[in-house]
């Protein structure tokens, strides 16, 4: 057995939880887990469903202001934005307006599981989604970093 673990650990393979990571101009810069947002904003996990590549899914999912907001955004400006990025460097990026449920009307989510198991590796450590868009180019895969920029 201590064998076959020393060859997991020399081979790369990781037992920790995925993380992402919250920065820019912010008060709380830090590192998350799935693991860690399901339990800080528990009262703020709901099941949203959505159509993808032709299947319908589940997914339990934070808003993703809720976890901007437990970062402590500097500026608060209407025109600060927040950048997505995943891992192969795709990124979006969005107004804190329209982020904001007082100001923007459409929910923009990080999803922490699919169909009620972990996201594959694929899409892990969480994956933005938003079911309202009619195209899915502002879904970001393997969500890595989130970075507040005040202008």
């Amino acid at each position: 057995m201590k064998r076959f673990l020393l060859w997991l650990l020399l081979a790369g393979v990781s037992f920790a939880d995925p993380t992402f990571h919250i920065g820019g101009a912010v008060g709380h810069a830090h590192d998350w887990t799935c693991r860690q947002v399901r339990e800080t904003l528990a009262g703020q996990v709901k099941t949203v469903y959505y159509d993808y590549r032709g299947a319908h899914h589940s997914a339990a999912c934070v808003p993703l202001w809720a976890v901007l907001e437990g970062a402590a955004p500097q500026g608060k400006s209407l025109d600060d934005t927040v950048v997505v990025e995943g891992t192969d460097g795709y990124q979006v990026t969005f107004s804190l307006g329209e982020l904001d449920p007082k100001f923007g009307n459409e929910p923009v989510w990080l999803a922490l599981d699919e169909d009620g198991a972990p996201l594959p590796e694929a899409l892990s450590p969480t994956r933005l989604i938003i079911p309202g868009d009619v195209k899915l180019g502002r879904w970001v895969h393997n969500v890595v970093r989130l970075r507040v920029v005040a202008r």
